[in-house]
């Protein structure tokens, strides 16, 4: 964002997964148009939206013509094989959105897809340096589902729909979410009848996934003053929810400035790349406690990877063996018809097989290279080497990757 003379005197964030699968989705056309309606009359006006699962330029452009009055500036990002389903929406001139100079403040928002308690969301807040806004407002809010072992642990019931709104910040699986609904209750609504649920039964399964994470400028001008879920309202003509998620929405509000260096220009990043170039000593030492989980995370993954790999290559050797065999029997089949049966068998199994063979041999195989890397440099994080394969080795010690069938 570019700097401003006239800082503003709050900022109005909001991050919704939109749910915009092409040929997937249900009624997703409705539906992102009348999310677009929704941004565009939001009280408070949004200033920064972070949009997830928006895949089709159609609907980028349906949000962006209702939005640009408030919203002037967008941008649809196109990364991706597919698409990378990302949007921003801003009241100011986007310039960059990846890279963030230290110092400026900082904003991380999306759907992270983990809990409170999960791992990486204390790898984002120690390594990262920001911080998750909603614990910030609420640090009594839950860590996840009723049956997450992290919120068993705190003993706490079950908590209600409306609860889980206000207090938790429960933005996916919510009882109050019509597509979280039984398949017969939702053709029951799309019929047209009245379907309602009272918003003190129990909800168990609701969680948190999408954030706003956060860190103020060197100066701390900007402070957390409110957070909420929002998007709760259904279509006005269809009766479903908006998305299968909630938006989370935030408000900074800017603090009284304590001396001439608060008075400075105004810059916002919006960022989930970019670390910090040194760690403070609390950070070092949750990193330090996160070191053994990682590793062992990495050790779990990279077995299953093998063992998917092995999975690939047998597929490849058995195609190749099955079309062996298919053109060997051509010579022996007594009619074209058959002939023709057999070589098309021979043919679509090959071709299935030279793609588990390109997964298995190429793909996988430089997956687990990039996490062979990616485990030395977390055993450098915590001082110590660990192997990829189970048992010890002494220190500096490299565990060899073997090709193919190791």
């Amino acid at each position: 964002m570019p700097n401003l003379s006239n800082p503003p005197e709050a900022i109005n964030i909001l991050t919704l997964n939109c749910w915009g699968l092409k040929y997937i989705a249900k009624l997703r056309t409705q539906r992102l148009d009348e999310i677009g309606r929704r941004i565009a009359a939001a009280i408070p006006t949004p200033d920064i939206v972070g949009l997830q699962e928006c895949w089709c330029q159609a609907d980028y452009q349906a949000i962006r013509l209702h939005t640009k009055s408030v919203l002037p500036y967008g941008k649809f990002y196109h990364s991706g094989i597919f698409g990378s389903g990302l949007v921003i929406l801003s009241q100011w001139p986007i310039e960059e959105s990846s890279a963030v100079e230290r110092g400026h403040l900082v904003i991380g928002l999306g759907d992270f897809n983990m809990v409170p308690s999960s791992l990486a969301h204390r790898l984002i807040e120690s390594y990262a340096g920001v911080k998750d806004v909603w614990r910030i407002l609420h640090p009594d809010s839950s860590l996840g589902p009723a049956d997450n072992e992290a919120e068993k642990l705190c003993g706490k019931p079950i908590p209600h729909a409306a609860y889980n709104l206000q207090e938790n910040g429960v933005t996916c699986d919510s009882l109050l979410n019509t597509w979280r609904w039984t398949k017969k209750d939702q053709k029951r609504l799309l019929k047209g009848e009245n379907a309602t649920v009272d918003s003190h039964t129990a909800d168990p399964n609701g969680k948190r996934l999408d954030y706003i994470f956060y860190h103020p400028s060197s100066t701390n001008e900007y402070r957390i003053s409110s957070a909420r879920v929002g998007m709760t309202q259904r279509h006005p003509s269809l009766g479903c929810s908006l998305s299968d998620h909630f938006s989370v929405e935030a408000t900074l509000s800017r603090a009284a400035p304590h001396d001439e260096a608060a008075q400075g220009s105004f810059d916002v990043g919006i960022s989930s790349t970019q670390l910090p170039a040194t760690l403070s000593s609390s950070s070092r030492d949750v990193l330090q406690s996160l070191v053994s989980p990682i590793l062992k995370l990495i050790q779990s993954y990279a077995l299953r990877q093998r063992h998917q790999r092995r999975l690939f290559l047998s597929h490849f050797l058995l195609s190749l063996l099955i079309s062996i065999a298919c053109s060997t029997g051509i010579w022996w089949s007594p009619r074209g018809r058959s002939s023709f049966v057999i070589a098309l068998i021979s043919t679509l199994h090959l071709s299935a097989g030279v793609i588990s063979g390109l997964i298995g041999g190429l793909f996988i195989g430089s997956e687990l290279r990039a996490l062979k890397e990616f485990e030395w440099e977390i055993q450098n994080v915590g001082g110590r080497r660990h192997p990829f394969n189970t048992g010890e080795k002494e220190q500096g010690e490299e565990t060899a990757l073997k090709d193919i069938f190791d």
